[in-house]
């Protein structure tokens, strides 16, 4: 399984904690002190990988989870593991 980097890792905590949210590309950015670029850059990748779920809302797209998917669940498990071990995420 490949690594995230920083900002990746960020961006999944946020769809975790939010998970019930709509969350937009900008309305992302804005939170984690992202450009919507750089947002849009690690959205699409996971949509590529099929850890994330678009879906359109009028002029807006929103990103899910997508839990059905075998790599959001490994991530979830390596997430809650690390969490146990040091207490954050």
């Amino acid at each position: 399984m490949q690594s995230f980097t920083k900002n990746e890792s960020r961006v999944i905590d946020l769809l975790i904690r939010n998970f019930r949210e709509k969350n937009s590309i900008n309305e992302i950015g804005r939170r984690l002190s992202l450009s919507a670029r750089g947002a849009y850059k690690i959205l699409k990748k996971f949509e590529s990988e099929g850890i994330v779920k678009p879906k359109a809302i009028s002029n807006i797209i929103s990103y899910k989870l997508d839990f059905s998917n075998i790599k959001t669940a490994r991530i979830l498990f390596l997430l809650s593991s690390r969490y146990l071990v040091f207490g954050k995420m």
